[in-house]
């Protein structure tokens, strides 16, 4: 039986962000009690509506106690929803904050103060076929998180939920990613977009179900061992190159996508699919298949 309850207070990181803002809106939306981190120099635009209106409460992790937040308030789950690349000129430093000491600390303070669980953000570039050197200190921060969590978490009550999400995309992404430049390109009608092979396959997942999954293992809490994990994806891999042609279908572009242009790098990531098969534990499946995904998606970019 599931301990969750809508009187549930949901702390979450990264809120400001792709994931975390989509995920702000749906806890809402299902009437949790939500608490907003982020810093005071933070872009609000994705939630400033549930701000002015006081929907949610909201925490500048620049200006304020952690402690403090704790001692005044019931958290009941902890979302770690930030995460950084290291792709905007953070240094090492500034990327470990983000992935393992904002998250560690916050996991200690759940234990301390009887917390029912903490559900990580984890990524399918965390797995062993990914070598890049450009994504090596985010790989390394999240996998020494993940270590560090299962020692902390031994003879505690808290529960700690892995959530491994495939190649999330959806509307209001940042601009940098690959998906909405590529969207933004075509529907500009560039006269040529030069990619490399497009041959390399992952698992392109809709945002809309990423956070469902989030939603269901809130609900679903109490029917979870200690530790558990989820991959979260279609289940299926699809090529980039597929990918790219429905963009172009949706977006009615007539710009040329000139394949082969630039070489693969074979260190990247060239194949992954999510692993469904803990799921049936908090219900769990994809709704929106990729044409469906993009056709959204595109949509949104067409405002």
């Amino acid at each position: 039986m599931s301990q969750s309850s809508k009187n549930n207070t949901i702390l979450i990181t990264g809120s400001t962000g792709f994931l975390g803002s989509h995920l702000v809106k749906l806890l809402v939306k299902n009437n949790y009690k939500v608490i907003a981190v982020k810093r005071s120099a933070s872009s609000i635009v994705r939630i400033q509506n549930l701000i002015k209106t006081k929907t949610i409460k909201t925490f500048d992790t620049d200006k304020e106690s952690f402690e403090d937040l704790f001692l005044n308030n019931k958290i009941d789950f902890i979302i770690h929803a930030a995460t950084s690349y290291g792709r905007t000129n953070e240094n090492t430093e500034e990327v470990k904050q983000a992935n393992f000491d904002l998250p560690l600390k916050l996991l200690k303070l759940g234990i301390k103060h009887k917390s029912i669980a903490f559900i990580n953000s984890d990524t399918f570039l965390n797995k062993e076929n990914d070598q890049s050197e450009k994504n090596h200190v985010y790989i390394t921060t999240k996998k020494e998180f993940l270590k560090e969590a299962k020692k902390q978490i031994s003879n505690t009550d808290i529960k700690f939920v892995n959530l491994v999400i495939e190649h999330m995309y959806g509307p209001d992404d940042n601009h940098t990613k690959i998906i909405p430049f590529l969207i933004k390109k075509l529907l500009q009608n560039q006269e040529k977009i030069a990619l490399n092979t497009g041959e390399q396959k992952r698992d392109f997942i809709f945002v809309d179900d990423v956070c469902e999954a989030y939603l269901k293992t809130i609900k679903y809490i109490g029917d979870l061992n200690h530790f558990e994990e989820f991959g979260i994806g279609m289940g299926k891999a699809a090529t980039f190159r597929s990918l790219v042609n429905k963009i172009k279908k949706h977006a009615k572009g007539q710009a040329v996508v000139s394949w082969g242009e630039y070489p693969t790098d074979v260190r990247d990531c060239a194949y992954s699919q999510a692993n469904l098969s803990n799921n049936k534990k908090i219900g769990w499946k994809p709704i929106f298949s990729l044409d469906e995904g993009i056709q959204k998606t595109v949509a949104f970019y067409k405002r």
